[in-house]
C-alpha cells in the first residue's frame, strides 16, 4: 500500500474489510484494478500493467509500423 501511494497512485481501502463483499482497488500508472481482497487486487493491478505495457511496446515498435510484407 506504501509503494502505491509514494509512486503517486490512490489505493482504496473498503470502510469494512471482512465483510464478503468488500472490494479493494488500486490505481497506479494509469491502471486500474479492482480485487475481493488486497492480494487479488494486486494480483490484478500486475496483469493489467503487464498487458498495458506490452500493448504499447507493440504500437510503438519499429516493427508494427513497417508495412506488412505481402507474398505473391
Amino acid at each position: 500500500m506504501n509503494e502505491v501511494i509514494e509512486a503517486g497512485g490512490e489505493y482504496f481501502l473498503p470502510p469494512d474489510r471482512h465483510a464478503e463483499n468488500a472490494l479493494w482497488a488500486i490505481r497506479l500508472h494509469g491502471v486500474l484494478a479492482i480485487g475481493v481482497s488486497e492480494l487479488d487486487a494486486v494480483c490484478k493491478w500486475r496483469t493489467a500493467a503487464v498487458a498495458a505495457h506490452l500493448a504499447v511496446r507493440q504500437l510503438t515498435s519499429p516493427a508494427w509500423s513497417q508495412p506488412m510484407a505481402v507474398e505473391t
